[in-house]
């Protein structure tokens, strides 16, 4: 072998090791964030399965509807007696259908804890909704000194508020939540985070700040499956960021910080870490079912082992789970 294909093959290796080993155990203290080995290229998002179209119908009991797509109807069940619901490290979570918003399993579902970075969702909402997203925003001091994932962004400098979505949610970058409040007007900002939660129905979730750093960020998992469906019927361009594995512009290359959403069957969700929180999560998975793909919400709060758990409910539900569609019989 020549020495040019042995520093050929030596080359990729070392390519490999650092596009794709480093980005897996590099490690934020609070979030698994990527470092700024990553080279730049975009990668297109994979494709939603399922429909978007949106509507609204009530929920089992006399809280606020899920956001559901009423031309997918039915109800679940249990396939034989003998299912066991697994154990989880999480005090509490939803597993439910985003479409229909039936809550097929649930642990303390109204138990109120913080919910850290799981925060940027709501931001991520509120500034599509409410800030011109063609024109940058600066970076003030303020905001880089804010504890945690910078997502590389320095002082001074000006980002479109569209290209901001990507560390925020990719890399959970403290900094980001914080460019886009201020970049809006800071107490306004958090007033619409607390506003957007009530709209969707979240009753027992409230917003000190725009990152999750605050144990003052709360919710419950009922709360947050409330928000997993209203993102994946009314925003899924949310959840299309989450599956984005990298993204570059000028001076910048974010990776995607998320281990689950390497799955095969994610659709879309969001992490957090603090120590008031412990991991939380918000997901979105196509789960094979005897009825049909479905469209399935599992949100933790307070697991010590988050990707464990979601994969246990998963389990759960692919192995004992099935849906029968409106107007057939078991």
């Amino acid at each position: 072998m020549s020495g040019k294909s042995v520093h050929k093959i030596l080359s990729a290796l070392l390519a490999l090791l650092v596009g794709v080993s480093v980005p897996y155990f590099l490690i934020d203290i609070g979030e698994k964030a990527y470092a700024e080995f990553a080279p730049p290229a975009v990668v297109v998002p994979l494709p939603n399965l399922g429909s978007n179209d949106a509507d609204s119908t009530p929920m089992p009991d006399d809280s606020e509807p899920v956001p559901v797509n009423p031309n997918i109807s039915g109800q679940y069940y249990f396939e034989g007696p003998n299912y066991q619901v697994p154990q989880t490290s999480a005090q509490a979570y939803v597993v439910g259908d985003v479409d229909t918003g039936e809550i097929i399993i649930e642990k303390n579902q109204n138990d109120v804890h913080p919910i850290a970075s799981v925060s940027k969702l709501i931001t991520a909402l509120v500034a599509k909704a409410n800030m011109d997203q063609h024109k940058p925003v600066t970076v003030s001091r303020s905001s880089i000194d804010i504890y945690g994932s910078s997502g590389g962004l320095s002082q001074g400098e000006k980002i479109l508020v569209t290209d901001l979505y990507y560390p925020l949610l990719m890399e959970s970058s403290n900094d980001a939540a914080e460019v886009f409040a201020e970049g809006y007007g800071y107490d306004d900002f958090i007033n619409l985070m607390n506003k957007q939660a009530g709209d969707i129905g979240m009753a027992s979730t409230s917003f000190f700040e725009p990152s999750g750093l605050s144990e003052k960020n709360v919710s419950t998992a009922r709360d947050l499956f409330k928000l997993a469906g209203y993102i994946t019927n009314e925003h899924p361009d949310i959840w299309d960021i989450t599956r984005v594995r990298q993204y570059s512009i000028r001076g910048h290359a974010w990776g995607n910080s998320s281990q689950i959403s390497r799955k095969v069957s994610f659709i879309g969700g969001k992490n957090g870490f603090t120590y008031e929180a412990n991991e939380t999560a918000v997901v979105v998975l196509n789960i094979p079912l005897e009825g049909g793909i479905r469209r399935i919400g599992i949100t933790l709060l307070k697991s010590n082992a988050r990707e464990v758990d979601v994969n246990a409910l998963e389990r759960f539900v692919a192995k004992w789970v099935g849906f029968l569609p409106k107007g057939e019989n078991l």
